[in-house]
């Protein structure tokens, strides 16, 4: 990908794209084309400050205290 933004908010390191982004990346597809989220539901986009837009699933994944990978189901 492009350009890679971090930043820090409210103390958490926060990675992710710009909207600009992913329109680039995306525009050579095809608007029919599904795309896969490695066994996440999209759900949807909510903005959750100015500048920070937040695409949420059905799971919510997250770094445990020993760095390890966890994904919990939201019902």
């Amino acid at each position: 990908m492009s350009n890679v933004n971090d930043r820090i908010d409210a103390g958490t390191r926060i990675s992710g794209l710009t909207v600009g982004d992913l329109k680039k990346e995306l525009e050579i597809w095809l608007d029919d084309m599904v795309i896969a989220m490695n066994g996440l539901t999209f759900y949807r986009f909510k903005q959750r400050d100015d500048k920070l837009l937040q695409m949420e699933f059905n799971q919510v994944v997250y770094l445990d205290d020993l760095g390890i990978v966890r994904i919990q189901h939201v019902d």
